[in-house]
Parts: C-alpha cells; structure tokens; sequence
C-alpha cells in the first residue's frame, strides 16, 4: 500500500533526518528498518553521537540483549553513550520505562491484539519542558483485554454472577480461570463450553468472555511419575520461545500464520499436537 506524503520509512542503513519546528528549533530524528525479518547484528552502534541539534530523538526497533539475538539488540549504556535526549522504543508490545532521563522506553501497542496484551493501549504524546523531552501516555484502544482469576465460588450461577458483575468502562474482552474448587460436574460444563455460553447470553452490550477455563483441569496425562512436572514445563517454555517457532516457519509462510502460533491459541495447539505425538510414540514402543 502507498504511505501519505508525511511518512517517511527508513532504508536499513542508519539514518537522521531534520526537522527545523516553526519556533526555529532544530530536532533531529535518526532510525532504521529492518529489510529482513530478523536483525541479530548491534544496529545501536551504527548510531552517531548527538549533533548540533537542539533534540536529537533515537528511533530503535530491538531488544535488551546481546549481538547475535534476532531484534537488533541492546543495552541501555549503548544508547546513553550517544547523549540523545529521547528514545522512542517498538518492538516490545507492552508500554514499559527502560530510563527516566533522558527518556528510554517502549510506548507499546495502539491496540491490544490478542489476550497476552492486556490494559490500556495507546501512544506518547511528547513535549519539551525545561529543556527535556517529557513523553505523556494517552489511552486511544476502542477495546480493553483482561484477566482475572476466580478463587471462590458456590456453583454456576454464583460464577455467573460475579463475571456480569466486572466492571469495564470500555468495551473489555475477559479471559478469566478459575482455581477455586468445584466439582466434576460443573468442570465437564466448563470444558464443553456450556457453562460460557450461558454466561455469554447474559453479558452487556461492552463485554466479552473470550476464554474460560479451569486451573490444571485438563492437565496432561504425560505428566506423571515418568516425567517430572518442572522439566517438563520447562522444557515446554523453551520450546515455544518464539525465536525457536521461527526456525521451523519458512520465510514464505503468510504473517496471520506466523502470528497464530505465537498466539495463546496456537502454542496451546502445538502442545496439544505434540502431547498426542509423544502419547502414539510410548504407545508403539509398549506395543
């Protein structure tokens, strides 16, 4: 799609362009883009000292980490070195401070995409003060992901009850687990999905349940006394770092697929898939 005459993207090689703002002040902006799908090389030492510029603002899609990580990585004494008065953050989807002053940090997302992205969502709106890049957080995302946990319930109708009863002062889709202790009856109408749909016949106009779900209800049964539960969690996490679903999706797959199994839903399918493979394997192997 073509970009609006105001946009302008940066070439791979770092770049600064200059702004000279209508009070004479001279602002320049230096930044990259990536022109592959991963960045393992330092980026920030390709980025020059402060200038003559009256603010010099870093424009930096990485990673806290060290050269060979796959998002341009970085540490916070790399671009303190620099003497810029703002860095402006991507990469990172949750609005996060790496340094007060001068600013460093991640604004985050416009919007919440998934259930892993909760609270507020929006942009930094900066202004100069004393000298000094002050960055101010406006909430704009027309819709609000959450979570919370249920530690106590009577039966359904209580669940019920309490779920209609959250407060969302804007449209909120909920993810909500329950760790209180129900019996086996009411887990079955969770697990099919009964239990949601009532709730979801009674819920106002701005709220959503998306997911609900039963702490350790559905426990896998290949976690027994064959394999102990922390390596098998463990071993679970390091399998579903995203750097390492990355090397076995081809270059060609589409960005929707690629996304999904960085998703809630889609490791939740790969684990699946995986517990049902290794299940066949000991099968055959007793056989």
């Amino acid at each position: 799609l073509p970009w609006p005459n105001n946009i302008h993207v940066f070439p791979q090689e770092v770049e600064t362009k200059i702004k000279i703002l209508h009070s004479g002040e001279k602002v320049a902006l230096t930044g990259f883009s990536y022109q592959t799908q991963r960045q393992t090389e330092k980026i920030i030492d390709d980025f020059p000292s402060k200038g003559d510029a009256d603010y010099q603002i870093g424009l930096y899609h990485g990673a806290l980490g060290v050269a060979g990580e796959p998002y341009a990585p970085f540490s916070l004494s790399d671009m303190l070195q620099k003497n810029y008065d703002y860095w402006a953050l991507g990469h990172i989807h949750i609005r996060q401070t790496l340094n007060e002053q001068p600013f460093i940090g991640y604004s985050g997302v416009l919007q919440g995409l998934n259930r892993k992205e909760t609270g507020d969502k929006g942009y930094y709106l900066v202004h100069s003060e004393n000298q000094r890049l002050i960055p101010e957080f406006k909430n704009i995302a027309p819709i609000n992901w959450n979570s919370m946990t249920i530690s106590s319930m009577i039966d359904e109708a209580d669940l019920i009850d309490q779920i209609i009863s959250l407060k969302n002062e804007k449209i909120t889709f909920w993810s909500i687990t329950i760790t209180a202790q129900i019996d086996a009856t009411i887990i079955e109408r969770i697990n099919g999905g009964v239990t949601l749909d009532k709730i979801r016949d009674q819920l106002p106009t701005n709220m959503w349940v998306v997911r609900l779900s039963v702490a350790n209800a559905g426990q896998s049964s290949l976690v027994s006394d064959n394999i102990d539960q922390q390596y098998w969690t463990g071993a679970l996490e390091k399998v579903f770092e995203e750097s390492n679903i990355t090397n076995y999706l081809p270059s060609q797959v589409p960005v929707f697929i690629r996304e999904h199994f960085m998703s809630d839903d889609g490791q939740e399918e790969l684990q699946n898939a995986m517990e049902q493979l290794i299940a066949e394997r000991r099968q055959n192997n007793e056989d």
